[in-house]
C-alpha cells in the first residue's frame, strides 16, 4: 500500500511543479528542464531474448524554445535498464547535440530533429546462453543519437530516436526509443 501512496505523491508533486512552471512564464519561451518517459526497443537479438523486446527508459533533457527556426544545442541524460531471471542491464547515456525546431510557437504540432553524441555508463551481468555463466562489467562506452519528433504543445513533445551504443563485450545495446517528454521547469 505504501508504494501506491508514494506514486500518488510523486504524481501530485509533478503536477504542482508543472502548474508552477507554467505560471512563471506565460509566453513559454526559454530553456526548460524536461522529464522523459519512454519505451526502448533493443535491436540486438541476444538482448531481446534475455530481457524482452521492450525496456523502460526515463530521462532528463534540456529543451530551448527560443527562436524555433534556428539551430540550438541540446543536452540529454537517460536511464535504460531491465532485470530478468537473474540477468541485469543498465545504460546511462549522456549526450550533447544539435537540433532544430520548425514552425512558430502556439501553431499546433511542430516537427523537430536532433543529433548528438556522448558517453554512456554500462553495468550488466548477462547470461546470453542460459548456461549459468554470466558476463559482467561496469564500463564506459561511446553513444550517438538521431532523433525526430513533434512538439505537441509548447510543453509536451513526442519523439522517436535511434540510440547507437559501442559494443560492450559481445553485447550490442543499440536500439530505437519512443518517448514522451514534459517540459516542466524554466531554467
Amino acid at each position: 500500500m505504501q508504494l501506491k501512496w508514494t506514486n500518488g505523491l510523486a504524481i501530485a508533486a509533478l503536477a504542482a511543479t508543472t502548474a508552477l512552471a507554467a505560471a512563471q512564464n506565460p509566453d513559454n519561451k526559454g530553456t526548460y528542464l524536461g522529464f522523459e518517459l519512454g519505451a526502448y526497443f533493443p535491436s540486438d537479438k541476444t538482448i531481446r531474448n534475455v530481457f524482452g523486446s521492450t525496456l523502460p527508459r526515463v530521462g532528463i533533457n534540456f529543451i530551448n524554445n527560443n527562436q524555433p527556426d534556428k539551430m540550438k544545442l541540446s543536452f540529454d541524460f537517460a536511464v535504460i535498464g531491465a532485470t530478468k531471471n537473474g540477468n541485469r542491464f543498465l545504460a546511462i547515456p549522456v549526450t550533447a547535440g544539435l537540433g532544430q525546431q520548425y514552425g512558430s510557437p502556439g501553431s499546433g504540432a511542430r516537427p523537430y530533429w536532433r543529433v548528438g553524441a556522448g558517453l554512456s555508463y554500462f553495468s550488466y551481468s548477462i547470461d546470453p546462453t542460459n548456461s549459468g555463466t554470466f558476463i559482467s562489467a561496469n564500463q564506459v562506452g561511446f553513444t550517438a543519437v538521431a532523433e525526430a519528433g513533434l512538439l505537441l504543445s509548447d510543453r509536451i513533445r513526442l519523439s522517436a530516436s535511434y540510440n547507437y551504443f559501442s559494443k560492450q563485450d559481445e553485447f550490442d545495446f543499440s536500439g530505437v526509443n519512443i518517448s514522451l517528454s514534459f517540459l516542466f521547469w524554466k531554467i
